[in-house]
């Protein structure tokens, strides 16, 4: 049965494979960084108030402009599309239900383009590669994202557009030759990595 958070990991561990397993419940180095936000989440405590009115209670809240159900939202999970088919997808559409925020990994196998599809809300996690034709390309492939319904966009994603006109990111045009990303058949190393999701 699972009835906290802390439930989830042994059934976790019960149904995935162990690399991916330990992929998703690893934690960097020595642990430290999970091992502090641990303690700090654990110095908070819910004190429930019972038989008091909750009719002006809310979650929402507001970011870069845009009002959301809930102060926290999914936050970047790179190779979501190992642990479930279409992973990053179907959390994009979850978030987009919900009415919270979604990023996606920059080293997700999905295409960011698949993903605006499902949740035109959603926010990209960019690892940017090192070299300047790749990064070109990747700053042309966000903008052509945002372009599209550039009306219906909120005004933080407006904002990005016009920094990329500003910073001289306007010229950069996707290479033909880069391969398709998430395809069968995309030729080798067409890994996240290899080709800046």
């Amino acid at each position: 049965m699972l009835l906290t958070l802390d439930d989830f990991e042994p059934a976790a561990r019960r149904r995935l494979p162990r690399p991916l397993f330990g992929y998703v419940s690893g934690a960097v180095e020595t642990g430290a960084a999970r091992q502090d936000n641990r303690g700090a989440l654990d110095a908070w405590r819910l004190v429930p108030n019972v038989l008091r009115g909750v009719e002006g209670r809310s979650t929402g809240c507001a970011l870069l402009g845009e009002s959301y159900t809930a102060p926290f939202g999914v936050a970047p999970m790179g190779l979501s599309a190992l642990m479930a088919r279409d992973g990053d997808v179907v959390l994009a559409r979850a978030a987009a239900a919900a009415g919270v925020p979604f990023v996606l990994s920059g080293s997700s196998l999905t295409r960011m383009e698949a993903v605006v599809e499902a949740n035109p809300q959603a926010w990209f996690q960019a690892y940017l590669p090192g070299e300047e034709d790749r990064i070109r390309t990747l700053i042309a492939r966000v903008r052509a994202e945002l372009e599209k319904d550039v009306q219906q966009r909120p005004s933080w994603q407006k904002q990005i557009l016009k920094d990329i006109g500003r910073n001289d990111f306007s010229a950069a045009r996707p290479s033909l030759a880069a391969p398709r990303l998430g395809k069968a058949g995309a030729g080798a190393g067409a890994g996240p990595r290899a080709h800046g999701t």
